[in-house]
């Protein structure tokens, strides 16, 4: 019994110093993200607890190669970590619907989305102040960039492209841009309220004063509408 405890221990062990770079390499990525309000120290640590944790946790024949496993579970455990210990108050709260308030009124008024300065002199603030709102706001958008590569992963399958692929690429970007300058004023709102600001549909809905029904419908519209001028205009 003592004999396979420790050789349990030893394997856990050598499990848990394979994927220590891993460790750094995750809690690095996320503090990429939000470093004006976590200390990467602490990072480091609930992920090294995470990496712990599925070192026990891990069965060979069931989940695959360690690698892969452990970098869920410490994912896990920082996002985790992150949501709980969100500071995201009453105050912040009342400041981006402000901001995204301010946002939809400019977008009705001039046609377009206001500059960082059309908007911090709405709101009367200055533009350090907006530049400080929005730290706060995105200290609390924990959505992993994880996630925009596993849905968009061809995109990123060969960093050794060939030439001609990345300008292809920065041409495909440019038409983007084209296309979504002529949406709708809403459509574009909807747009930028979905994917930057990473709110839901409910979400939105409430910052348009529209139906969540409406929402999806201006959602789809928008998308249709940028695929098919990429394609008449031979991008895709």
């Amino acid at each position: 019994m003592k004999s396979g405890y420790i050789s349990d221990k030893q394997n856990r062990s050598r499990l848990i110093e394979s994927e220590l770079s891993s460790v750094k390499k995750i809690a690095y990525h996320y503090y990429g993200r939000i470093k004006n309000a976590v200390e990467i120290e602490d990072l480091l640590q609930i992920g090294f607890l995470g990496l712990v944790d599925a070192s026990h946790r891990y069965v060979e024949a069931e989940q695959g190669s360690f690698k892969a496993y452990a970098s869920i579970r410490i994912k896990g455990a920082i996002v985790d970590h992150l949501r709980k210990s969100s500071n995201l108050c009453r105050t912040t709260i009342a400041r981006r619907k402000k901001v995204l308030t301010a946002e939809k009124i400019l977008l009705d008024a001039n046609g377009r989305l206001p500059s960082d300065l059309e908007l911090s002199e709405y709101l009367n603030i200055s533009i350090d102040e907006l530049f400080d709102w929005r730290k706060a706001f995105q200290a609390n958008q924990l959505q992993s960039l994880d996630d925009v590569h596993n849905e968009f992963s061809e995109w990123f399958a060969d960093l050794s492209a060939p030439v001609e692929d990345h300008i292809y690429l920065d041409e495909l970007k440019a038409g983007l841009r084209t296309s979504l300058d002529g949406l709708k004023p809403n459509e574009a709102l909807v747009l930028q309220l979905y994917y930057v600001e990473e709110l839901n549909v409910y979400e939105i809905a409430e910052v348009m004063e529209i139906s969540t029904g409406r929402v999806s419908q201006l959602k789809s519209a928008a998308i249709s509408f940028v695929r098919e001028d990429l394609r008449k205009r031979n991008y895709i």
